[in-house]
């Protein structure tokens, strides 16, 4: 399945095109597990998450190899799709070799409307011949639908000495935008229009089989239209939508729209799969933040369910600056995991120290997780056997702080799954807001608990949390950003009775503001972002748990 999900928000604090980060989520996992029947998320470590006080979440992770000692590395792998007037964006270095590329040699065909830059903005820009660069980037609008094949060469001559790549090849396919337009906007605010008490849930049917989609509305006489992918299903006017002897052309995203005289609300949008189902779960977690701030460092939590579940966990620091030139990062961090006990669990401060590099390089390639451009960078990783919660604790060493990624990757082995991630961080307005990114895997739906507390982290001796704290969930269809789910208050949403027995350790008082959704995702890549009215801001804890039973 193509994973893609646009970070608009995101790209200004990352200092990023947003094409860039669309690409990254193309590579993250999809590792195949299922939760035990019937289990449930018990707790969540927040009783050291808590301790976090931090700057924004967002996500990276992306890597396309090529056999052989010296590796191309690149933002999205070949061959990559493109669509005419749709900006690009790849980054490309090497990996495997003494010392990074200084040049390149470019040949081949470029597509028409992109060309190759030294950097992000400004410099030298070419569609052939050599050009002086680190990290090469192919840029622009394509204007000419083809398929096209690039071939870099890349040069290093430091002091004399040299080596050359091997001649790589790099395809990008231009097609024609013939894409859909998107569903309509979510649900407009109370008042405007019906008010969904069920919402249609995303399923995944074999070829051959039936699917049946089902939505309740109130707030007068109530119509409903179906629609697939935005256009409305002639006939299909009732609260319930079946489709039968279902093939691959039947899979879209369905929503329906219910009208009365106050208006109309259309629905969230469901994602028929027709496929032969193979479950999936949590399979990644990425949060980027300040580590070391105020001499505190950056915590994330997370719950594994099973035995034996092998989690791969990265801090990476410098290569955000050197690999993607996110500015202010964490140049040194170290990262320690800990038990519930506070005991130590795992360390590292070098990911390649003490020969460990081949294995660990193998270890990210398993996952889709982009390698650092140099084998003796400072980022940190280390594998963990994880039972039950955990805690990753980021500190930058010599007390120094920055800006450093922290990724947890479940690794497939052992019994269970990841059921539950989460961070603190300090809430701001607009671009540093909290934002925690997450993947599902396999092709069924998951049914997830995303929750934003604010005040309840007083009960826990926080000060300056965010009062009100505002929930969205963030999806992509049809490469537009859209709010999935969102909710102000937890206690408005109509299943809000459900979400308690599920976190029966940390429980949400009624008539709190603290946020929540319960609601079932289709495979794929999401956003929790969390937010203050106005331009309030302060602390505030974001938790997704899995509790598909």
């Amino acid at each position: 399945m193509n994973l893609r999900i646009v970070f608009a928000s995101l790209s200004r604090r990352l200092g990023l095109p947003t094409a860039v980060l669309m690409a990254f989520l193309q590579r993250m996992p999809a590792v195949k597990a299922l939760v035990a029947s019937g289990e449930y998320v018990l707790s969540s470590p927040a009783s050291d998450v808590l301790r976090l006080s931090a700057a924004t979440a967002a996500v990276l992770g992306a890597v396309d190899t090529l056999a052989g000692a010296t590796m191309l590395s690149s933002t999205a792998p070949s061959p990559l799709s493109a669509k005419v007037g749709t900006a690009v964006s790849v980054a490309f270095s090497v990996t495997g070799t003494v010392s990074s590329a200084d040049s390149w040699k470019i040949s081949g065909s470029v597509p028409p409307g992109l060309e190759f830059a030294a950097r992000e903005s400004g410099g030298a820009s070419v569609t052939s011949g050599l050009i002086n660069a680190t990290t090469l980037y192919l840029r622009g609008t394509p204007t000419t639908a083809g398929a096209y094949t690039i071939n870099l060469l890349a040069y290093n001559d430091p002091n004399g000495g040299s080596f050359q790549s091997p001649l790589f090849s790099y395809t990008v396919n231009v097609s024609e935008d013939t894409t859909p337009p998107p569903p309509p906007p979510p649900p407009p605010p109370p008042g405007s229009g019906p008010a969904f008490t069920q919402q249609p849930a995303s399923q995944t049917v074999a070829p051959g089989g039936s699917a049946t989609f089902t939505a309740s509305a109130t707030g007068g006489t109530v119509t409903y239209q179906w629609r697939k992918n935005g256009t409305a299903i002639a006939g299909a006017t009732d609260s319930m939508l079946t489709l039968s002897n279902l093939t691959t052309a039947d899979a879209a995203d369905y929503t329906v729209v219910a009208s009365s005289s106050s208006g109309q609300t259309t629905s969230r949008f469901a994602r028929l799969i027709v496929e032969n189902p193979h479950p999936g779960n949590l399979t990644n977690m990425s949060v980027r933040a300040v580590a070391g701030f105020g001499g505190q460092p950056l915590i994330v939590g997370f719950v594994a369910s099973g035995t034996g579940k092998q989690i791969l966990v990265r801090a990476i620091g410098p290569t955000l600056g050197s690999m993607f030139g996110v500015p202010g990062s964490l140049a040194d961090p170290i990262m320690e995991v800990h038990l519930p006990n506070a005991d130590l669990a795992a360390t590292n401060d070098d990911w390649g120290a003490n020969g460990m590099a081949a294995q660990m390089m193998q270890i990210f390639a398993s996952v889709g997780a982009f390698v650092p451009a140099s084998q003796a960078s400072k980022d940190s990783a280390a594998v963990v056997t994880a039972e039950g919660a955990r805690t990753v604790h980021v500190n930058g060493v010599g007390g120094t702080n920055g800006v450093v990624l922290v990724e947890c990757y479940d690794l497939g082995a052992g019994s269970g799954a990841l059921v539950n991630v989460s961070a603190r961080n300090h809430v701001g307005t607009g671009g540093d807001i909290l934002i925690a990114g997450f993947i599902i895997g396999g092709n069924t739906p998951r049914r997830v608990l995303v929750r934003a507390l604010g005040p309840r982290l007083q009960d826990f001796g926080v000060n300056g949390v965010l009062a009100d704290p505002q929930l969205e969930v963030h999806a992509t269809v049809n490469g537009q950003d859209m709010v999935f789910a969102a909710n102000d208050n937890w206690g408005d949403e109509a299943n809000a009775a459900e979400m308690n027995p599920l976190t029966p350790t940390l429980t949400l008082p009624a008539g709190s503001k603290d946020s929540a959704v319960l609601i079932t995702l289709p495979p794929g890549a999401f956003t929790a972002q969390v937010k203050g009215p106005g331009t309030s801001t302060g602390e505030a804890l974001v938790e997704i748990y899995d509790v598909t039973q």
